[in-house]
């Protein structure tokens, strides 16, 4: 939530603060324990693509396998 808080609202921390009904610190704790967790600075475009993208490309994956869709191979 705090990353997509983050980019919805500038790269501000003080405005994701707002908008998260959290203090800016608290926002910018969160965003540095995901970065040593995932490796991912939020910082960086590559980044905020992989924290922004990452997790619904795995969602989708999850539903494609729970309803029966095969996965095609690549090459």
């Amino acid at each position: 939530m705090a990353v997509r808080g983050f980019a919805d609202n500038g790269f501000s921390l003080t405005a994701t603060g707002r908008a998260l009904h959290l203090h800016p610190d608290t926002v910018k704790y969160r965003l540095n324990r995901r970065r040593e967790l995932s490796g991912w600075d939020v910082h960086t475009w590559h980044g905020q693509s992989a924290s922004l993208l990452g997790p619904g490309l795995a969602q989708a994956g999850r539903s494609a396998r729970r309803s029966g869709v095969e996965e095609v191979p690549t090459r």
